[in-house]
This record gives structure tokens, C-alpha cells and sequence, in this order.
């Protein structure tokens, strides 16, 4: 797994969370970085920064005459009061911004172990806090339940092992898309959307910082539950690709694709309703919910393809994306109309080893059946799908001025703003 393509620059330090992922929607890393646009500052060896740098010295000496001291001015924005400003953001490299970024989502994560003996699960919490208190501590809200994961039993993978043989046949025909999958996959995304580095930095920027999220918090599922992949089950298994080095479930490259689809559907449902030139309300389009989805699938299934992935894993993944996309969106908005989250569940150990994975497979709280209570504790939706539990939708007490920063930032590309600061 890679990232989204390096976010940007120095050296390629976009790699931020680089733990190798779906590199999904990625090529911001061009914007910004050292050497970038007219190549300033564009040697990439020792010896020519040496000599830029004597070029620099001999060059000052030869024009900068007698000091004369300050001669700009200062923003007041630096002065008492201007602290934690999400209005600086603009200022930053975009390496230093997705630094921010990724601090103020894990900063309110939690992650702890099932209160079982021995622990047979894992959750992922909101811990939000707000500013500090009067006597300079913060004020920290009541946890949040945001996935709950279960690993699956050694039965049910060795059931899974008949996929990784079923799915081989399509090797020949997935090769190259799988191959090209393995890093940032902007080319596959800008296909359903018109996304590019040069017309729409922002929203890649936005995408990146999604797909980093998803891969710290599936990391540390990763390595909680640490499940076997299938190499090591059968030798006759013989990936197409190297093997990742860390866990099996939850897929990364489902989780990736599936935050990706949530949150680029959220992104341009919010535009629909709010900032394009439709009637306000319209559903959002069918077809772009159907040709986001549709990629995600087929990215994850592509893993089981190459034999790194069982389907148990893509299932797990999409359940994981899908609520970190919920999460990342509700995170992203600080004003009304947040909406919420759906808490949900992944019961691997109740996982039907004998079945494929079922990206229709119930995830939305209008999947519970009318007239179960409404409570917080997860909620089986469906004896068909006994590994997905679902709890009623939940919100935060408040979203972050840093990440809405950025999905405004993100929307001016699309909206009618953009086009009247082009206007002379």
C-alpha cells in the first residue's frame, strides 16, 4: 500500500503515513515541492546544492550593499490573539499541512482491547477534547464507539482458501490494472471525476489526507488482530505480488478504496445541494454513486486476485472504509449540518468462511429492521450477514476548523468561487 502520492514535497516526504497503501487518489506530491515549478531550487544531488549554495553567497555579497534594517511589514494576524488559526493553513507547504492534518484526526482517537479474558476484540474510539478548561486542562467528551473489530478463526480462513484458488483464473486479465494499484492510483479516480494536480490541488489534498487517515487506523487493527496471510496457509497460493509486511485483515487496499468512494460521494453530494446550479435536494446522481463503488469493489477484489487478500479481509476493509469515511466527512464539517456516523461492528469470528465477499452487504442504519430499539450497543442486521452489527448513528460534540479549512478549500474548486477570483 502506498499513500496517496506523496503529499507533497521535500524529498518526497508527501509520503506522510507512507506505510505503502491504495495510494489512491495521489499526485498532490508534485505541488509544492523542492524543485517544483520552474525548478527552483531543483538540484537533487549534494553537488549541486553545494554549488547553488557558493552561487547564493558570492551572488549576495555582490548586490546586498549596507544593512538598512526592516523595510516590510508584518500582518497584524502574528499579533496576541491570532493563535491556532485556521486562516494561516494557506501559508504552509503542503507536507506541513498534511502533518496538521493527520494530528488533528488521531489526536482524538482511542484504541482499546475487548473487556473480555482473553481479549477477543478491538475498538476504535473518538475521544474528542475541546479547548483547555480554567485551570489549563481540556475538557475531554465521552467516548464514541467508532469500529469494533473481531478477529476470524483459523477454520474460516482455511474455508477462505478455496477463493485464492477460484480467483487465480483472472490473474492474467487483472495483471496490469493490479500492478498499477500498488501505488498512487489518481489516473483510476480522475476517470469517474476530473481530478488533477494542477486544477484541483485541494480536493487531491483533501483525498490524501482521508487515505492517511485510513492507514494509521488500519494499521493498528492490523497489527491488534494480526491474521496470517494466505501465503502462509498454502504454498500453492503464489501471490503475483510481493506479499505486504504486516497483517492480513483488514484489507488496506479495501479500506483505502471504500474512504475514498464515502468520502469523494459525500464531497460532491454536499456540492449537488449546496453550490452547484441544481434544485436544492436533488438526490444525489445514481451513476456516481454506482461508478465509485463499482472502482472500490474492484480495487479490493483485485487484492484477492493477486493473492495477498482473502475476501473475509475485503469484507472487513469495506466496513472499516465505510465508517472512516463517515467519520472523516462528520470530522471535516465544524458548523451545521454535520450529520453523523453509523458505529458499526465487524464480527470476523461470525463470518461465513464458505462466502465471498458482498459489497451489497447491509452497512446503512436504515438496514436494521423497523422497530429495533434504538440504542447504542451494536445491533445484528441480518442473520445473512452475521459478522456486521450496527449501532445507532452518532455525532461528535464538534468538528475541527483545521479539516474544514480544507474540504472549503477543497469545494472553492468546484463551486462558482473559484471561477468569480479568476475574473479580472
Amino acid at each position: 500500500m502506498t499513500t496517496l502520492g506523496g503529499v507533497g514535497g521535500v524529498g518526497g516526504v508527501g509520503g506522510v503515513g507512507g506505510v505503502g497503501g491504495v495510494g489512491g487518489v495521489g499526485g498532490v506530491g508534485g505541488v509544492g515541492g523542492v524543485g517544483g515549478v520552474g525548478g527552483v531550487g531543483g538540484g537533487d544531488t549534494l553537488g549541486d546544492a553545494e554549488s547553488q549554495t557558493m552561487g547564493l553567497i558570492s551572488h549576495r555579497d555582490g548586490i546586498c550593499g549596507p544593512w538598512q534594517g526592516p523595510q516590510f511589514e508584518i500582518w497584524p494576524d502574528e499579533d496576541a490573539g491570532h493563535i491556532d488559526d485556521n486562516g494561516q493553513l494557506w501559508r504552509w507547504d503542503d507536507w506541513v499541512r498534511a502533518s496538521v492534518f493527520d494530528f488533528e484526526l488521531v489526536s482524538n482517537l482511542a484504541f482499546t482491547l475487548s473487556p473480555s479474558n482473553p481479549p477477543v476484540g478491538v475498538t476504535l474510539w473518538d475521544r474528542g477534547f475541546r479547548n483547555a478548561t480554567s485551570n489549563g486542562l481540556p475538557a475531554f467528551d465521552a467516548p464514541q464507539r467508532i469500529v469494533e473489530m473481531y478477529r476470524p478463526t483459523k477454520k474460516i480462513f482455511r474455508e477462505q482458501l478455496t477463493f485464492m484458488d477460484r480467483y487465480s483464473d483472472l490473474r492474467a486479465e487483472r495483471a496490469n490494472e493490479t500492478l498499477l494499484q500498488m501505488g498512487p492510483q489518481v489516473a483510476f479516480w480522475s476517470t469517474i471525476l476530473y481530478l488533477s494536480p494542477q486544477r484541483t490541488p485541494k480536493t487531491l489534498e483533501l483525498l490524501g489526507t482521508a487515505v492517511r487517515f485510513a492507514i494509521a487506523v488500519e494499521m493498528r487493527f492490523k497489527h491488534a488482530l494480526a491474521c496470517s496471510r494466505a501465503i502462509d496457509y498454502s504454498p500453492q497460493v503464489q501471490p503475483i505480488i510481493p506479499t505486504p509486511g504486516h497483517g492480513s485483515l483488514p484489507s488496506g487496499h479495501s479500506t483505502q478504496a471504500y474512504i475514498i468512494a464515502g468520502v469523494m460521494l459525500d464531497f460532491f453530494t454536499e456540492l449537488r445541494n449546496t453550490a452547484l446550479p441544481v434544485a436544492a435536494g436533488t438526490a444525489p446522481s445514481a451513476v456516481l454513486r454506482t461508478q465509485l463503488y463499482a472502482q472500490a469493489r474492484r480495487v479490493a477484489v483485485n487484492r484477492t486476485i493477486a493473492g495477498v487478500h482473502f475476501p473475509v479481509d475485503t469484507a472487513a476493509g469495506h466496513l472499516l472504509g465505510t465508517t472512516l469515511a463517515e467519520y472523516f466527512v462528520h470530522r471535516c464539517k465544524y458548523q451545521n449540518n454535520r450529520g453523523n456516523f453509523v458505529p458499526r461492528t465487524f464480527r470476523g469470528d461470525a463470518f461465513i468462511g464458505t462466502n465471498d465477499f458482498d459489497d451489497q452487504e447491509p452497512l446503512t442504519w436504515n438496514a436494521v429492521p423497523a422497530g429495533t430499539p434504538q440504542t447504542i450497543a451494536p445491533k445484528n442486521v441480518s442473520p445473512a450477514y452475521p459478522h456486521i452489527e450496527l449501532a445507532q448513528p452518532t455525532t461528535t460534540h464538534e468538528g475541527s476548523k483545521i479539516l474544514a479549512w480544507l474540504w472549503n478549500e477543497a469545494k472553492s474548486e468546484w463551486n462558482d468561487k473559484s471561477l468569480i477570483a479568476n475574473r479580472v
